[in-house]
């Protein structure tokens, strides 16, 4: 489904606005711009607040610092003429594409891309690991502000795994914070908290003021989605003390909002107001569009839920309007935020039993939430759309978006599920492994103090060249054990993956088996005793009868859909996959195309689904052909691989 809006194009908004847009930047960047590499530490910073299936506002965004577009252009010319000067190291080069590839994506993503692309294979060619994190975090930054999450954690967990001691704890504090946020926008809590409690140890180890409240603010959020209101205020608190400490509007007015929101879960209207009203004030004056997004959303919120849905609705005008004047430099997803709007929107209009209009901003809503991969939003508007169609006669409808509400808040529950049971266990992983890295670190430590003093021995009898040559190979011995064991773990893992796969598949297939053998034993004894039934007492009849009927209700007649289920459970996209590729594949070929993936015999899919061996063979001549495999080509073999 497609959006329908009407939204001023980018370049259009920037032509109406580019003054007094700029000479805002400008009074800004004078508050910044003392403080050193301050751009650096302000790419990754994530707001939301708190929502599950209530129906409240929910923003996993990134809000990037608006003076960023201003100096991020004459920054990125100065390095580029640097670039262009050919008085540099191929390491320097690698560096400065890191840093080009971080200041362009304020403006232009293509040349962030080109640049970032360009350092990692340039750092690459001449491994240089330093290089290599900094690329790898600068594209992990450009596929987040392209909504890509699955690109961006590739690349954070590919620089997550160079980390050495040529990287500045800064870089590593940056790390750390880029991936909660991915995590948090990805609705995973616990590895999201995993990540932002690494980092806020290593920013208070080195006293890090500039990243101390991000990572309050964001441990905060994700205590607001546990549902811990009270450990959320404690951090929210922390993070607004040290923002006002920073003397920053932006993350102040942030806070400001997210502490209200808390407010409002807690049904404290009063508080609510308050910090809402001041998060307000201070977007106005700084003309945060985003902050002022998610203020007028809040407050409409609280509007409906006082039953003034008029002024809800004027809020959530506002809202929209303050969204629509989002720039480019804006970090999150646009649809996230406009299917949250239109959401609100098509409920104050059910409300008002204006249902046009609703069934519009709802069709709207789930457009942009499926852009965005919003579950609880599609879930709740898919619910509301077959009720409001329900209503109106329209049956095909309702049972259209019923039947996507039914999907759709399964995948929900499970996600819930999984999420409670991450909460019970969230603080005792992190403290075994808190506890793990300390051993770790002081074991490192122990031997990095034996081979110093082993060095000074050797310095001492043999002399400074000996030395050099030593140290040399120990370090080239120590990183080449690293990759063997790593490659050793790598094998290992991939066996116990295989060998999990293996007894999923043969749990499957026998799991089949039984339910079919049981359906026909069933079948079987019913059919025996109808032939047996003949010729009996009057007496008799009706408990033969009786009996038959029960056999007969307990023969499962969804062996195929169970068996369906189970299997795209174990074999997630195979379905999806084998469709795409090829659409023209029937029910029953695409049924085939499951049991020769689980490796199954001819006769064990004879016996399953009551053909002959000819007929069989017909079917996987058929399959073949349309496949377009060759008669030398391996069936199975190619299926396994999809």
């Amino acid at each position: 489904m497609v959006s329908n809006r009407k939204r001023t194009s980018a370049p259009l908004r920037r032509r109406k606005s580019q003054k007094g847009f700029h000479s805002q930047m400008k009074k800004n960047l004078l508050l910044i711009s003392k403080m050193k590499n301050r751009i650096t530490y302000f790419i990754y910073l994530h707001f939301g607040c708190k929502t599950l299936m209530s129906g409240m506002l929910t923003f996993w965004l990134l809000l990037f610092v608006p003076t960023a577009s201003v100096n991020a252009e004459e920054s990125a010319d100065s390095l580029l003429k640097l670039f262009k000067s050919g008085d540099i190291t191929e390491n320097e080069k690698a560096l400065i594409c890191a840093k080009l590839g971080e200041q362009y994506l304020a403006f232009n993503v293509d040349s962030a891309l080109h640049f970032a692309w360009n350092g990692l294979e340039v750092s690459l060619r001449n491994n240089f690991i330093k290089g290599q994190f900094l690329n790898y975090m600068a594209l992990g930054s450009i596929k987040l502000k392209m909504d890509d999450l699955d690109e961006a954690l590739k690349f954070f967990l590919t620089a997550k795994d160079l980390i050495d001691e040529t990287i500045e704890p800064r870089d590593v504090i940056g790390l750390y914070l880029g991936l909660g946020n991915v995590y948090s926008m990805q609705t995973n809590l616990y590895r999201a908290q995993d990540a932002f409690y690494i980092g806020l140890q290593i920013a208070e180890e080195h006293n890090d003021s500039i990243y101390l409240p991000r990572f309050y603010n964001n441990i905060a959020i994700i205590y607001a989605n546990l549902e811990d209101n009270s450990k959320s205020l404690e951090y929210y608190s922390k993070a607004l003390k040290l923002f006002e400490y920073l003397k920053d509007p932006y993350f102040i007015g942030n806070t400001l909002n997210n502490i209200g929101n808390i407010y409002f879960e807690l049904k404290k209207n009063d508080s609510a107001y308050f910090f809402l009203n001041k998060a307000l004030k201070i977007e106005k004056q700084i003309s945060n569009y985003y902050g002022l997004t998610k203020t007028y959303s809040n407050l409409g919120r609280l509007a409906f839920s006082e039953g003034r849905t008029l002024d809800a609705l004027e809020l959530y005008e506002k809202s929209e309007s303050a969204a629509d004047s989002l720039f480019d430099d804006f970090w999150g997803s646009r649809s996230y935020v406009f299917a949250t709007i239109y959401k609100h929107k098509g409920d104050t209009h059910f409300q008002l039993k204006d249902y046009p209009k609703a069934i519009k901003f709802y069709h709207l809503s789930l457009s942009d939430a499926t852009v965005s991969s919003d579950i609880e939003t599609e879930t709740y508007v898919s619910k509301k759309l077959a009720d409001l169609f329900h209503q109106q006669g329209n049956k095909d409808s309702a049972y259209f978006y019923y039947k996507n509400f039914t999907a759709l808040n399964d995948s929900l529950l499970r996600i819930k599920n999984n999420q409670k049971i991450t909460e019970l266990t969230l603080q005792y992983e992190y403290d075994k492994e808190r506890k793990q890295q300390k051993l770790e670190s002081e074991l490192i430590q122990a031997k990095y103090n034996r081979i110093k003093l082993i060095y000074l021995l050797i310095i001492i009898s043999a002399g400074a060249s000996l030395l050099l040559i030593a140290f040399l190979y120990i370090l080239q011995h120590n990183r080449m054990r690293r990759k063997n064991l790593e490659q050793k773990m790598m094998v290992i893992e991939k066996q116990k993956l295989s060998k999990e796969l293996e007894f999923k598949n043969k749990e499957l297939t026998t799991n089949v088996m039984y339910l079919l053998k049981k359906n026909e034993f069933i079948s079987a004894i019913s059919n025996k005793l109808k032939n047996t039934n003949q010729g009996q007492k009057e007496d008799h009849h009706a408990v033969i009868k009786n009996v038959i009927s029960e056999l007969d209700k307990s023969i499962t007649q969804d062996t195929w859909t169970e068996f369906e289920v189970r299997f795209q459970e174990v074999h997630v996209d195979f379905y999806n996959s084998l469709s795409r590729q090829f659409p023209d594949l029937t029910p029953n070929e695409l049924r085939l195309c499951a049991f020769l993936r689980l490796n199954m015999t001819s006769k064990e899919i004879a016996d399953i689904t009551y053909q002959s061996a000819e007929s069989l063979k017909t079917a996987r001549y058929r399959l073949r052909k349309k496949l377009g495999l060759d008669r030398d080509e391996n069936l199975i073999a190619y299926l396994t691989k999809l």
